[in-house]
């Protein structure tokens, strides 16, 4: 789970019910900062323990644009661009959406998954490829404490 101690504390916590290991991350930092620090902490350890893969960082030219990089069964390289956003699991605009494809042509990669790392109250309506095939949206990874299995099984079909 993801929790907010007190104003300007940010912690993560995850665990792995397969018996992989607990990671604890905290920054004393404020909230504008937090988000971008807890998704990608999130993001490290949902990827290497969840469906098994190791997250690759970006090269410097791309930094700004994606979080992670990894290459899928197919050879294929995919960026990975994390999220800690408390928001409803709304499927971005069509101009975000070109937004994002923009960036991941930029970067030379096939595929962009966006993944929101903030636990949501309920299960999202659904795990969303979007009409861009080059798309994978997932809104939620978690459902309050627990990894979201149509998020897990959303990764694997593109992985």
């Amino acid at each position: 789970g993801i929790a907010l101690l007190e104003a300007g504390t940010y912690s993560v916590f995850v665990s792995s019910a397969a018996g992989g290991g607990e990671i604890v991350v905290g920054w004393d930092i404020g909230p504008a900062y937090a988000t971008a620090y807890l998704g990608e902490a999130a993001a490290e350890f949902f990827f290497s323990n969840i469906p098994g893969i190791t997250l690759q960082e970006v090269e410097p030219e791309h930094f700004e644009s994606f979080d992670f990089k990894l290459i899928n069964a197919q050879n294929q390289v995919c960026y990975v661009d994390a999220k800690f956003w408390k928001i409803g699991p709304q499927l971005p605009d069509k101009e975000e959406q070109q937004r994002i494809a923009e960036k991941l042509h930029r970067c030379g990669g096939t595929r962009a998954i966006v993944i929101n790392f903030y636990p949501a109250e309920s299960e999202p309506d659904n795990c969303l490829l979007t009409s861009r095939s080059e798309l994978v949206i997932i809104p939620a990874a978690f459902v309050g404490d627990k990894p979201w299995q149509a998020a897990v099984k959303a990764l694997k079909e593109v992985l």
